[in-house]
Parts: structure tokens; sequence; C-alpha cells
């Protein structure tokens, strides 16, 4: 996944551009077919679904959320 990855995205991006987004297989499949249409992107034919596995199985969106909630404190109020 990775060489064919590098090989096909990395012609017309930094790696770091890559990484640095994230999305889900119909995420990566929609940039890739917005770069086929608008920015003269090659058929990737059989090479498409290995290249999408492993764009959404290692740069699939985080969940980030908020911390886990405090539990067992004393709460009080600052004086001004």
């Amino acid at each position: 996944g990775w060489e064919l990855v590098r090989a096909n995205c990395t012609a017309c991006h930094s790696s770091k551009l890559v990484t640095q987004n994230r999305a889900d297989r119909a995420g990566w499949e929609s940039m890739i077919r917005w770069m086929q249409e608008t920015q003269k992107l090659w058929d990737l034919g059989e090479n498409e679904p290995i290249i999408l596995d492993y764009l959404a199985k290692h740069y699939a969106p985080q969940r980030k959320g908020r911390r886990a909630r405090l539990t067992n404190i004393e709460w009080y109020e600052l004086e001004p």
C-alpha cells in the first residue's frame, strides 16, 4: 500500500500534504475523484482499491474529544 501511495501521491504532493489529511475510505475516494476531474490525476486502475485501503486504514479521521469527566473533586469558588 505505502509504495503505491508514495509512487502515485508524491508525484504531485509532498508526503506531508498527504499524511496531514484524514478521511474515511469514501472521503479519500472523493478526493481522488476531485483530483481526477479537476487536476488531471490519472486513472489509478487496479491500484486504486489498494491505495484507498491503505489511506483509510492509516489516515482515518482521528477521534478527538473532550477530556474525561472529572469526578471526586472538591470544587471551590475563587474570591475576587
